[in-house]
């Protein structure tokens, strides 16, 4: 007998709505890592029953927030390394392409919107200030994710820029940066040039030296 379709719609509905405030409460910190997440509790915050909470919490494993082992646990996960220049590569990879495609398919008002928000950016490497850098750079890599031309292409690429700017952002920071203010100061106006021009190749190439920058002072 074939399922109704409501029903496969509900219940898809369900692991959706678990795995995104699952996520957002591991992203803004409300779920610290390390910390064990326990199917009760969260059945009962999420007011839904243990099939869509497995679900979701599986698809947080695919994306590298949370880690399980059989019998044992369900965590948020830790940074057990410093931070790696794999994970800025491929921030570097995603984010290039999601810059190009957005200054070449957005019109002129998100542009400039985009562009606007590179402005935080430009002051924190004018102060030097390596935390309001990440945290500027963020919230515009956010929004250029949010701008991308199609809601597939949003949804894989936010999955995957989240789990990334969240494995980066946890990870012991190094006592000491040493940035290239001057030139992460230059490339972010250059991109915030591009971005209101609609030059795509260009906003790829910024955001790509940016992350180079980023994986230099790293190492």
């Amino acid at each position: 007998m074939p399922v109704p379709r409501s029903e496969i719609i509900e219940r898809s509905s369900l692991r959706d709505v678990s795995r995104d405030r699952l996520k957002a409460a591991i992203l803004d910190g409300t779920f610290e890592p390390g910390e064990r997440l326990h199917d009760a509790e969260l059945m009962e915050w999420l007011g839904v029953s243990r099939t869509p909470l497995r679900e979701a919490i599986n698809d947080l494993v695919r994306m590298g927030l949370v880690e399980t082992e059989a019998q044992r646990f369900t965590r948020v996960v830790s940074p057990d390394l410093p931070r790696t220049p794999e994970v800025i590569t491929t921030l570097g990879a995603v984010l290039s392409g999601i810059s190009r495609d957005v200054a070449v398919s957005a019109d002129a008002e998100a542009r400039e919107a985009l562009a606007r928000r590179v402005a935080p950016a430009v002051d924190a490497a004018e102060r030097k200030d390596s935390a309001a850098m990440e945290a500027a750079v963020a919230d515009l890599f956010t929004a250029m994710v949010a701008s991308a031309p199609t809601e597939l292409l949003r949804r894989a690429t936010a999955d995957t820029v989240d789990a990334l700017l969240y494995k980066y952002a946890i990870a012991p920071l190094p006592l000491e940066l040493e940035v290239d203010w001057a030139n992460v100061e230059s490339r972010l106006r250059r991109l915030a040039a591009a971005l209101r021009a609609g030059h795509g190749v260009e906003a790829q190439l910024s955001v790509s030296v940016l992350l180079q920058v980023a994986e230099r002072a790293e190492n």
